[in-house]
């Protein structure tokens, strides 16, 4: 048989096979092709060349076409060492002829070594992390190893960008290197936001982009990077070179994504000129950046206009509905978010991405039954997966099995070291348990992950006012506010700190901001009603009190267009009545029969506002929510039926006055 023959054939194979995801074939005929040998395999290609030096070229292009492809079969069988050996191979000869290598060989040479090192990596901490005890097992899952190739990886990608030889593949596979060499500073940090890119904002031409580069490999040079020592200008220097870099990556090939999600993880921040460059480069692919990044900083209205206008563009997108889900559960619209994770869920029945988070909006909404269905869907798609994981730690939350969740989410972390959620998760099943130690720590984990976790350091605000630490609490309460200044939770936790400190201008203050911030479950309303009824501001306290309970006093002038309503409107005319008093309680239909008395606060709330109206000698109002108190179990009970006993005598003493003074 013709070897060219069976050359051509076998190249026609792997393409096949490889297009079917058939990874053990495809090793197989790349195996095979290469053990044909390059001459007789590229025998047919130059017997038709006239040219003697083009048949050269195409020859070693052949061959290099074909290490190529059997080193991409390694690759996809995990054996990334013996794939770049393949291609080092082919750079050694290739030195020798003066030839380069196309962008596709020298990317995944060096993307197979890196790949080497992070296998190697997750052999280190898998070694570091087999321990018996639990707290050991924490404390050894924070510790991570390192990529024994970065330094090697350096040199090779370092010599090939000073030569321009590095396309926008192997840009973003340099900067992924350069990151992990000398950048240190927290995702999303305030130091991360410091660090402009000087490069960025000089950069106007193609001339300051080279002078950039030649900046920027004699600071390297100088850095000693083989010893792995860094200064800290050395690591603003990282940064900056780290961005750039990365820009320049995505400006050359925008749609690589990890590029991009590198760029966001490495500081969201962009300047005027980066968003230029970036928006030029491939505007619907910035448009995904940028909601990404506002998602991540909790700027979820700004998020959910950018993926509304992307869905006319990718109406099917998976992606996208995906994210709209994540969207409504940061603001908390639980309802919306379980209708867009049930559509991911029929159009993706096999997805397991974000699943987690689904689980997190059936255990707060109580669905145990739909919880278990999901649980069980999970384990039949993919057991071992921290997201599955994470949902099956849920069910035995939900279940008040708390020992049993934690054992699911340390094994979610054992899958993944960096999969955040699960130490929040560990961190709120400790407090369950009433383990502030250990729900610390947890807590702890998460945000040095994601400094920008703000369920980890709303967690440890509240560990730390279990112990009432008081100031911890503060402390970390405003790291969460800072993060979410819009949820009426943190405001509320912060207040309730400030308050058990007597520093109770600060606790008005948060209340209200948390008023003004959808207080939901009108927890900051009550504290408001609370803090002014003891200070003796009563009209105050009323307010906030009618507040608490869904209640409201209108001017009567404004009711005048809206009778029709089905409202019950209640109003006095005393002559005792101040131009502020004269006002109209605006009740639900019925005689209070709708007024909530769901907890004690509730009922705080009406009780108060029963003596509040009496004492403004505004008896109906005052009637009515002493009659709501009359069906309930407690002290509450018996104070209303004294108020109601005071109030007919009080009005029998007037019809009697009256009375009298009728006669004279």
């Amino acid at each position: 048989m013709d070897p060219a023959v069976i050359a051509a054939q076998l190249r026609v194979a792997v393409g096949d096979l490889r297009a079917r995801g058939l990874n053990k074939a495809t090793q197989f005929a790349a195996e095979l092709l290469l053990g044909i040998g390059e001459a007789a395999a590229c025998r047919e290609s130059s017997s038709k060349s006239r040219n003697d030096d083009d048949s050269s070229d195409e020859a070693e292009d052949w061959a290099e076409a074909d290490r190529y492809e059997a080193a991409k079969a390694c690759f996809d069988m995990g054996e990334y060492l013996r794939a770049h050996h393949l291609l080092s191979i082919c750079t050694e000869r290739d030195v020798g002829s003066c030839r380069r290598l196309t962008h596709k060989t020298h990317f995944l040479r060096n993307y197979s070594l890196f790949m080497a090192g992070e296998k190697a990596k997750e052999e280190m901490d898998l070694v570091i992390n087999v321990t018996g005890s639990s707290k050991e097992l924490d404390r050894n899952l924070h510790r991570q190893g390192t990529n024994p190739h970065l330094k090697e990886l350096y040199l090779s990608l370092s010599s090939a960008y000073q030569q321009n030889l590095l396309d926008g593949f192997g840009l973003y596979l340099y900067a992924v290197v350069l990151k992990r060499l000398g950048y240190s500073t927290s995702t999303g940090s305030t130091e991360a936001q410091s660090s402009t890119p000087v490069s960025m904002k000089t950069r106007r031409r193609v001339d300051s982009a080279e002078e950039q580069k030649r900046q920027h490999v004699r600071y390297l040079d100088a850095a000693n990077v083989q010893t792995g020592s860094t200064s800290e200008s050395g690591v603003l220097t990282f940064d900056v070179a780290t961005r750039f870099i990365l820009v320049e990556s995505i400006r050359l090939y925008p749609w690589n994504w990890s590029a991009w999600m590198e760029l966001a993880a490495h500081s969201p921040f962009t300047s005027n000129e980066e968003e230029i460059i970036l928006a030029t480069s491939c505007s619907w692919m910035f448009q995904l950046f940028q909601a990404h990044v506002l998602l991540d900083q909790q700027q979820n209205d700004g998020a959910r206009v950018l993926l509304t206008g992307l869905e006319e563009h990718f109406p099917r997108s998976t992606y996208l509905l995906a994210q709209q889900a994540l969207t409504s559960y940061h603001i908390r619209d639980f309802d919306l978010s379980q209708e867009q994770f049930e559509r991911l869920a029929a159009q993706d029945p096999h997805r397991m991405e974000n699943m987690d988070v689904y689980s997190n909006v059936l255990y707060v909404k109580e669905n145990k039954t739909e919880l278990s269905r999901l649980a069980h869907r999970a384990i039949k798609v993919e057991k071992y997966r921290p997201e599955t994981c994470c949902i099956i730690g849920n069910y035995y939350s939900i279940k008040n099995k708390h020992d049993r969740a934690i054992i699911y989410f340390h094994r979610a972390l054992k899958l993944d070291p960096h999969f955040l959620s699960a130490w929040t998760l560990i961190g709120h099943e400790y407090i369950e348990m009433k383990n502030t130690s250990a729900a610390v720590e947890a807590y702890r984990h998460a945000v040095d992950l994601n400094a920008r976790d703000y369920r980890a350091w709303y967690g440890l605000g509240q560990a730390y006012e279990i112990l009432n630490m008081n100031l911890y609490s503060i402390y970390y309460y405003r790291k969460s506010v800072a993060i979410r200044p819009y949820d009426a939770r943190m405001w509320c936790a912060l207040g309730g700190c400030y308050e058990k400190l007597d520093k109770i201008e600060e606790a008005l203050t948060c209340f209200h901001r948390a008023v003004n911030n959808q207080d939901r479950e009108g927890i900051a309303s009550y504290h408001l009603g609370r803090l002014y009824a003891v200070r003796g501001q009563q009209h105050d306290a009323a307010m906030y009190y009618q507040l608490h309970l869904g209640l409201q006093s209108t001017p009567a002038s404004l009711l005048s267009h809206d009778l029709d309503t089905p409202k019950r409107v209640i109003t006095t005319h005393d002559e005792h009545d101040t131009k502020d008093e004269r006002e109209v309680l605006v009740l639900p239909s019925g005689s209070g029969g709708n007024i909530r008395l769901d907890t004690p606060q509730a009922m705080a709330a009406i009780l108060f506002l029963g003596n509040f109206y009496k004492q403004l000698g505004r008896f109906p109002e005052a009637t009515i929510f002493c009659n709501c108190l009359l069906d309930m179990q407690g002290p509450e009970r018996e104070e209303a039926k004294a108020l109601l006993r005071e109030m007919h005598s009080l009005e029998a003493n007037c019809m009697q006055n009256a009375s009298n003074a009728g006669e004279k």
